[in-house]
């Protein structure tokens, strides 16, 4: 057909064979909860996984994110956490259009753009529906190496400004997503809490090295959230 030419059989069974083995990796990592998470402590330090200590700075490169949303009707509780009852997740592209995951257990409105908790103001001066980047991280110190280790964070509500300025400056530098550059997260305080702030980005020489990764990481933080300690709220008595 045309100019198109079959490759050699070795080549495919090769590709064919990588192609199944990523799909393992996803599979493996999906049934787990996701790749290895680096979150952010009260003590403005980051914890990688098994509790290791990162500091209070990482650098590295996003190779992916998504927006997600996640309304809880009930406070946090690190004894007994639950999970949302109603969520949300899009690439950037998808954005715009965002809407409860099919799965969510109690869907709170048709899109996220229409409902009354993801508004300005829905809870305090702030929102009640969580609004969060996740992203599919590759530490500094992996690049360049052979099997680059992805890692999953979760930028809180205040440090999304932040991020989304670092993401804007390499459309706009670099013509091109967060993989093109390194970028520094750094604990910063403000007030009580301890938030995100994204510096010091510089061009990544690796990120060809990092394209393969990408459906890989888009399927890992695309993963839905636990859903097994999900109990419906008792509805009230008649009277």
């Amino acid at each position: 057909m045309g100019n198109m030419t079959v490759a050699p059989k070795t080549n495919l069974a090769l590709v064919e064979g990588q192609l199944s083995n990523e799909a393992e990796r996803i599979k493996a990592l999906i049934s787990t909860g996701g790749a290895p998470r680096i979150s952010l402590d009260r003590a403005g330090r980051f914890q990688g996984p098994d509790g290791l200590d990162l500091g209070p700075e990482i650098r590295g490169t996003v190779v992916d994110f998504i927006f997600k949303n996640q309304y809880y009707t009930s406070s946090y509780d690190p004894n007994n956490p639950v999970p949302p009852v109603c969520f949300a997740m899009a690439g950037i592209e998808e954005q715009p259009e965002m809407a409860p995951h099919e799965s969510s257990p109690e869907p709170q409105a048709d899109n996220c753009a229409a409902c009354p908790h993801n508004q300005w103001g829905s809870r305090g001066k702030g929102k009640a529906c969580k609004n969060t980047y996740e992203l599919a991280f590759v530490l500094e110190e992996d690049l360049g190496s052979d099997n680059p280790k992805l890692h999953q964070i979760s930028v809180p509500p205040t440090g999304m400004k932040s991020f989304s300025a670092f993401a804007n400056l390499c459309a706009r530098v670099l013509n091109a997503p967060p993989i093109k550059a390194l970028v520094t997260i750094r604990a910063v305080q403000q007030g009580t809490y301890t938030t995100m702030a994204f510096a010091d980005p510089d061009n990544n020489e690796h990120y060809a090295d990092l394209l393969p990764l990408r459906e890989e990481a888009r399927a890992l933080i695309s993963n839905a959230p636990d859903l097994s300690n999900y109990k419906p709220a008792p509805k009230a008595a008649r009277r």
